[in-house]
This record gives C-alpha cells, sequence and structure tokens, in this order.
C-alpha cells in the first residue's frame, strides 16, 4: 500500500483534482470485512471514554429554508444520551481533528447535527466513492425516464465508437452487470498499490479516456458472476448517459435530481476529455447529502415528489452479489449487517458515509478529512466506524 503523505484539505483537493482524490478501493473494503467480523458485538469502540475534556450540551439543528424539518432526539426516540457520551469521546479522544460532520435524520427530521474543524453548514465535503451510488441515482432517473434503455442492454450497444474493442464474449456484458461491478473484465484495483500506475483505476485516469481504457480490458469471467470493485464501471455509465442524453451526467444530475431535491451547491472534478468523475468526484453539503439517502429510504420520494422510481430503488437496495462475507452488493450500493441493524451504505475513502438504517427510519451523514497516507486514514475510518458502533446505532 503506497504511502503519500500530506492532508488533503478541500480547498487543496479541489485545486488538484483526480487520482490522487480517491480510490483507497483495497483498504475501504477490507474495512468493511472487519466491521461484518465484529458485526454481533458494539465493534471494538471504548466502552469507557474517559473523562470528557468538555461537557457537550446538545442543541436541536437549526431550522433553515431548505426542504429539512427538524426535531428533537427525545421526540424522535432517539437516547439523546449516548449522543452525548458520543461527543465527549469525540473531544476526549482527539477525533475531532479530522471529523468533519456528523447527521442523523430520524422518522424524516433531522435531529442531530455536529459539524467539527471549522466546518459548518455550507461547507462542501468530498464524497469520494460515495459518489458511485449517486451516479446510480442518475441513471436510475435516466432509465425511468427511456433515456438509456434497459439494465439487460448489452454495454457495447452504447459505444459504437469503440466497437472495435467488443467480441463476442465481451457483448455478454450487460448494464446490470457494471451497475454491480460484475462486468467479468480484467482489473485490478484492490491489490495493486493504491497510487501507482500497476492500479487500473490510476492507469485509467492517466490514459485521458477512462471509457476506452475500460473497454479494451480483457474478459477474464463471465458477466455476473465474480464481483471486483472496478471504478470504471461508474464511469462507462456516465458515458451512457452523455452518449444517449447528449449532456453530461453533472446536468443531467443537476437537472433530475439535485433540483428536485433543492441541491444548489455542489462541485465536481472532472477527467480531461470534460467527463465528470464518476468514479469519486463529487462535493456537497453534508444536509444534501442525507436528502440522497432520505430519498432511497423513502423509495425515491422527495416532499410528495417521485424523483426515482421505486423500482430504481427497490433493484438497487436489493444484494445482487456477494462483495466478502457478509459484505454484499446491490446498484453501486453496498449492504451489511451491524449491531443487529440492515445497513445500506454509499461509502467512500477517509470514512465518507452515507447510511441507511430502514427498520428504525434513520439516515446517518458523516465526513471526514483524509491523508495521503492510507494507514492514517484507514485508523480514521475504523475510528469512525467505532463511534458508528458504539454509540449511534444503539442510540437509534
Amino acid at each position: 500500500m503506497a504511502h503519500l503523505h500530506g492532508m488533503i484539505n478541500s480547498t487543496a483537493a479541489c485545486k488538484s483534482p483526480g487520482k490522487y482524490l480517491k480510490f483507497v478501493s483495497s483498504l475501504f473494503i477490507a474495512l468493511l470485512g472487519a466491521m461484518c467480523c465484529s458485526s454481533c458485538g458494539g465493534g471494538g469502540g471504548p466502552s469507557s471514554p474517559g473523562p470528557p475534556v468538555s461537557d457537550y450540551v446538545y442543541q436541536v439543528p437549526a431550522q433553515l429554508n431548505d426542504g429539512w424539518l427538524v426535531s428533537s432526539l427525545e421526540t424522535e426516540g432517539v437516547v439523546a444520551p449516548s449522543l452525548t457520551n458520543m461527543m465527549n469521546a469525540i473531544s476526549s479522544e482527539g477525533h475531532d481533528a479530522f471529523l468533519r460532520n456528523i447527521l442523523v435524520i430520524k422518522n424524516n427530521r433531522l435531529v442531530f447535527e455536529e459539524y467539527f474543524g471549522g466546518t459548518h453548514v455550507d461547507t462542501l465535503s468530498h464524497l469520494q466513492s460515495a459518489t458511485k451510488s449517486i451516479v446510480s441515482a442518475v441513471y436510475g432517473i435516466a432509465e425511468t425516464n427511456g433515456i438509456v434503455g434497459s439494465t439487460d442492454n448489452s454495454l457495447f450497444s452504447y459505444f459504437p465508437e469503440y466497437q472495435h474493442l467488443s467480441n463476442v464474449d465481451k457483448e455478454a456484458i450487460q448494464v446490470q452487470h457494471v451497475l454491480t461491478m460484475t462486468p467479468g473484465l480484467d482489473w485490478n484495483e484492490n491489490s495493486a498499490p493504491t497510487f501507482d500506475t500497476q492500479n487500473d483505476n490510476i492507469a485509467a485516469y492517466d490514459s485521458n479516456n477512462y471509457i476506452e481504457y475500460v473497454l479494451q480490458k480483457d474478459l477474464v469471467n463471465t458477466p455476473g458472476t465474480d464481483w471486483n470493485y472496478n471504478s470504471g464501471c461508474p464511469m462507462i455509465l456516465a458515458g451512457i448517459i452523455r452518449n444517449q442524453s447528449g449532456v453530461h451526467l453533472d446536468e443531467f444530475g443537476d437537472e433530475y435530481l439535485f433540483q428536485p431535491l433543492g441541491i444548489t451547491q455542489r462541485r465536481w472534478e472532472y477527467q480531461s476529455d470534460g467527463l465528470p468523475l464518476a468514479t469519486g468526484g463529487l462535493w456537497i453539503r453534508a444536509r444534501d447529502a442525507a436528502k440522497i439517502g432520505q430519498l432511497f429510504l423513502d423509495g425515491g420520494l422527495w416532499n410528495g415528489q417521485q424523483v426515482i422510481s421505486a423500482d430504481w430503488v427497490d433493484r438497487s437496495l436489493t444484494a445482487h452479489t456477494s462483495a466478502r462475507s457478509g459484505v454484499d452488493y446491490g446498484y453501486l450500493w453496498w449492504t451489511q449487517e451491524r449491531v443487529s441493524h440492515r445497513l445500506w451504505l454509499a461509502a467512500g475513502y477517509g470514512g465518507q458515509l452515507i447510511i441507511l438504517v430502514p427498520e428504525s427510519d434513520v439516515t446517518i451523514v458523516i465526513n471526514a478529512n483524509y491523508t495521503r497516507d492510507t494507514s492514517e486514514t484507514g485508523q480514521r475510518e475504523s475510528n469512525i466506524w467505532n463511534l458508528l458502533t458504539t454509540y449511534i446505532l444503539p442510540a437509534i
């Protein structure tokens, strides 16, 4: 695993978009496995956080004109002392040095909202690979509107300019295989050094034609049979949206997803050819990330409007394939059981999380700063999951 030092804050990352801002998939998947291994217990979090540096005082989130209703923890049945203990633990253990925000929504009401390190309600955070789940949402809208056709369609039918890269076997790759990361292509993103061109994600970015790089890869497994983490999959979906609609993913998403949700502040990073980095290049506010989660939790509805079809939400949050023991994968969404809760996750490097807890009607959003030191960032991710399993999930 590569170790490239230096914190990437939102300003520096915006000025230096691309391959170094994402993609520590092997570390991330390993952490998902570690989460699963301790799912029957409390997750290894601190049972006694020690004396707090300061006593936290809870406040109901501010009621803003952004589409969210607010309420108190007590009113919505969340165990308030548990979250108070969490905030004191964050302070005493120094986690506020890397955390950016923690939000909890229950019963469609924002009940907990805290920011750290100088961030605030209008701060944009880099979603990293959690972007992939939002790409799936945009693609689902395109399918429902008849723009991209069926997920049963052959992948190469959308790219006549690359027909020379196809063959009889590769014609069997369908869009649904891309959505579930089971296209069967020869792709090494898990075991190769994170920031090295041996990593296909980095090599694809450096090629300046990500889609061509993906499509020219050999077929090594029968499509639909073997899951393999592949950041090329959401880039392919972005290419299909561009070819079928005539506009890029970011423009299409603005009109059909973000505008109905009242999301007006966002930032994308781009490939040199202008294609938005569907791999992990989206920056949005924490409250707006929570809207995406609540949208899926409510079957595609937001304030009475069907933004995404209920059918697409159901297909997205169905486990189509196993990513590893105890961790399954839908349409660019993860799922696993944790502390007796079934969770659906949009997740990205460094602890960027949109978590759905359907049986509790809860959405959780966490963002954190990350570094190019994958070991340090991995420890931060582990700390975040300890907070979740020790304090948040038991409280809801």
